[in-house]
């Protein structure tokens, strides 16, 4: 998942710095309404996910990272469909939040979206 979420939170990042406020949150909005039905299809379906999925999946998540600043809890169904529980769910969601958070907040720093002033 962090193989592909990663060069994707790059990608994500270099266009927030880009975008207008407004169309980043109509952005989100959206999304996150086309995940109700979205979650709600796949689990009448009792969709699986295979390991080799999980690197789409998280290019997906790393790009959305980048544009709205986090994916939030959307990554769960992807690990829970994987078969993740407990410990292992929570390890994975840990390191590639991490892994895609510190990725991104290199890329703002780099474009001048994020300066040691706000950081502090």
């Amino acid at each position: 998942m962090v193989l592909g979420a990663v060069p994707a939170a790059i990608v994500g990042a270099l266009i927030f710095v880009d975008l207008d406020a407004a169309f980043i949150h109509r952005l989100l909005g959206a999304f996150i309404l086309l995940m109700i039905p979205a979650r709600r299809w796949a689990t009448r379906r009792a969709l699986t996910i295979r390991r080799w999925q999980l690197l789409p999946v998280g290019a997906a998540m790393g790009l959305l990272s980048g544009v709205v600043g986090t994916a939030g809890p959307v990554n769960a169904p992807f690990f829970l469909a994987y078969g993740l529980v407990k410990g292992a769910y929570l390890a994975t969601e840990a390191l590639g939040a991490a892994a895609v958070h510190l990725t991104k907040s290199a890329v703002y720093g780099r474009f001048a979206a994020l300066d040691t002033q706000t950081l502090a």
